[in-house]
C-alpha cells in the first residue's frame, strides 16, 4: 500500500495518542495474535502494536505482520510499531476531514482560522 507524505504525517500525529491494542510477547507471532491484529485493523484504520523482543526480532516481526495482514507500517518508536490497514486510505479521508465550519489550527502560536 502506498501512502502520500501528507497522509503519513497525519497518521503519525494520530498515532501519538494511541494505546497499544496488541502485545506480541516472547511467544512470537502466533495465529491467535495475528487474528487479534486483523480484528483491530478491521475496527480501526490505525493501530499500535507493542513488540516485546530485541531490535532485530522487532523489525522481522513488523515485516511479518505487514505481509500477513496487508497493513502498512507507518512508524516505529522503541518497542512500538504503528500500522494502518488496507482500508486505511479510505478511512483516513473520512476521519481527518474537519466538519464544515470547524476551526482548524494552522500552527503554534497562531489563532485558528475557520475552514
Amino acid at each position: 500500500m502506498h501512502l502520500s507524505n501528507s497522509e503519513i504525517r497525519r497518521l503519525k500525529a494520530e498515532a501519538q495518542r494511541l494505546e497499544p491494542l496488541v502485545l506480541v510477547g516472547k511467544g512470537g507471532l502466533t495465529p491467535a495474535v495475528l487474528q487479534n491484529i486483523e480484528q483491530a485493523l478491521a475496527a480501526r484504520s490505525l493501530i499500535k502494536i507493542a513488540l516485546d523482543h530485541d531490535r532485530a526480532e522487532r523489525d522481522a516481526l513488523a515485516g511479518q505482520i505487514a505481509a500477513a495482514t496487508g497493513a502498512a507500517l507507518i512508524t516505529q518508536v522503541g518497542k512500538v510499531r504503528f500500522f494502518t490497514g488496507p482500508k486505511g486510505r479510505n478511512g483516513l479521508a473520512k476521519a481527518v476531514e474537519p466538519a464544515r465550519g470547524a476551526v482548524r489550527s494552522i500552527g503554534c502560536g497562531r489563532r485558528p482560522r475557520p475552514t
